[in-house]
């Protein structure tokens, strides 16, 4: 338990952290607005502050709103590169809350930052990673396609539920829920995971639908040597393994 000394250090330090941080947000908001922003530069979900191309939500962005918020000069020296990025909890003004969201997201497993766009709707409220791995049986060599959460779970016992539909040289993967398993298991944090097997591939080009709210169209290439995919849908999916080398 905090003693009465620590406890009203602290309140003293927020309220101060606060003060700071409303003055600059009215200085923030005077040389900068979404309207400005550039297009595609909220892609997911907020959080991204240094706009990296890979849309990760880590501890630069941490580095980068604490910049913002904290020193006067901050935005003569580095910009804020996509206003709706840095207004991390979707609240429609850049402060010291959403330092708070970034510190819960990156280090407390925090809730996931409200998305860029509110007209999103996805099937499974997360990205999905898409990876490729071979697997053997008694009759030959089959291609399973993995998922992972992007956005972590309260515990490992989660599962991407899909619907796998085939058709001559046509795959379509439909996303159907994130649900926790009836299983006991230790609340230790972990990422929802799934899978389906598109069984044994001879060569050639196959049509690759993922839908998580809205069809994505990937194309699959087997040849001797690899399995690769193409495609691109960065609102739904992130495709960790576009190429797959034959071991198998």
């Amino acid at each position: 338990m905090l003693s009465k000394q620590l406890s009203t250090r602290l309140f003293i330090i927020m309220v101060f952290l606060f003060s700071i941080s409303t003055i600059f947000t009215e200085q923030i908001h005077a040389q900068y607005s979404s309207d400005s922003d550039t297009a595609g530069c909220c892609i997911f979900v907020r959080g991204n502050i240094d706009n990296d191309t890979n849309d990760n939500i880590d501890i630069t962005d941490l580095v980068s709103i604490v910049d913002l918020i904290f020193s006067g000069i901050i935005y003569e020296i580095s910009p804020i590169k996509c206003t709706k990025e840095t207004d991390v909890n979707g609240n429609g003004s850049i402060d010291i809350s959403d330092l708070i969201a970034l510190v819960d997201i990156i280090f407390l497993n925090g809730d996931r930052p409200p998305y860029c766009n509110p007209d999103i709707a996805l099937n499974v409220d997360t990205r999905i990673k898409i990876s490729m791995q071979e697997e053997s049986d008694d009759a030959g060599t089959n291609l399973l396609i993995g998922y992972t959460s992007e956005v972590g779970t309260p515990t490992y016992c989660y599962t991407i539920y899909t619907t796998l539909n085939r058709s001559e040289n046509n795959f379509i993967i439909h996303f159907d829920s994130l649900t926790e398993d009836n299983v006991s298991c230790f609340m230790v944090p972990g990422y929802a995971t799934g899978s389906d097997n598109l069984g044994q591939l001879p060569n050639g080009t196959y049509s690759l639908t993922l839908d998580n709210g809205s069809p994505a169209p990937f194309q699959l290439f087997v040849t001797d040597e690899y399995y690769k995919i193409t495609g691109y849908d960065e609102r739904q999916f992130i495709v960790e393994t576009p190429i797959l080398n034959k071991t198998l």
